[in-house]
């Protein structure tokens, strides 16, 4: 199992990966402002690296393969951002649509910060005070083309099969949120975890442009699968290797690990 991480510009980085040689693509973008980490001057602008970025996630992507990918809407200056949707069309033009999932939150954090909208109708009681409460996040299921089930030995078959779980079969997922106070937006692992062992197999390798604290990375070699990862900010790198395990020796010796700069 390898595990690859590249510091800097997913860009830069993605192109490094020779074409078709990655599974399954899991990942949560960074939003319009990421609470300020990231800025950029426009929508347009943002948008358009987070398609040079994707042109490069089509290349390296095996045919047939998944593209998974966690969004909401957002709010900016007091203004809702339609990121679904347009995340969605940036998605539509490189990809074929297969599904969308509805992250349904539960707990205490499903309302923190952002999530929480209904205090004002609560207040008022009055028409058009009225704004729902954000308890839910899309999964956007899109493939390289028609799917392809891929033809492996009975070893890989018997280590990928996945113990049937009754909430997994609708299009409705109900799992709690996640915080972390070293990262302004993370994801938990359930959400990982469901995209890894559905749409990939024991030994394939999983990508995530947008790798933050590590989640994907943790989930991936938890479950059997290689792992490649992207991150920008250097501060998050100690949490990363914390997370993951960094150099860890597998029950048979078979871990590798490397970390690429392509910072300038």
């Amino acid at each position: 199992m390898r595990y690859v991480l590249y510091v800097g510009d997913a860009e830069k980085a993605l192109k490094q990966v020779p074409s078709s040689t990655v599974d399954l693509v899991c990942t949560s973008p960074p939003y319009f402002t990421m609470r300020d980490e990231l800025k950029w001057s426009s929508l347009e602008e943002y948008f358009d690296k987070m398609t040079l970025i994707f042109n490069q996630v089509k290349r390296i992507l095996r045919p047939g393969r998944i593209v998974a990918v966690n969004m909401s809407d957002y709010i900016c200056n007091g203004e809702r951002i339609d990121l679904n949707w347009q995340w969605h069309k940036l998605l539509r033009n490189n990809f074929k649509y297969r599904d969308t999932i509805i992250w349904r939150k539960t707990g205490q954090l499903v309302t923190v910060s952002a999530g929480k909208m209904s205090s004002n109708f609560i207040k008022y009681k009055l028409p058009m005070y009225y704004s729902p409460d954000r308890v839910s996040e899309f999964i956007m299921i899109f493939s390289k083309g028609s799917v392809r089930i891929p033809n492996y030995n009975q070893e890989v078959i018997d280590n990928s099969r996945i113990a049937v779980n009754r909430d997994w079969l609708t299009n409705v997922w109900s799992f709690a949120p996640r915080q972390d106070k070293r990262h302004p937006a993370v994801f938990p692992e359930e959400l990982p975890k469901r995209i890894v062992s559905l749409y990939s197999y024991w030994g394939e390798t999983v990508l995530d442009p947008f790798l933050g604290t590590g989640t994907t990375m943790r989930v991936a070699k938890d479950l059997g699968r290689s792992c490649i990862g992207c991150e920008i900010n250097d501060k998050y790198i100690p949490t990363i290797k914390q997370y993951v395990r960094w150099n860890e020796v597998g029950l048979e010796g078979n871990h590798d690990y490397k970390v690429i700069d392509v910072r300038d």
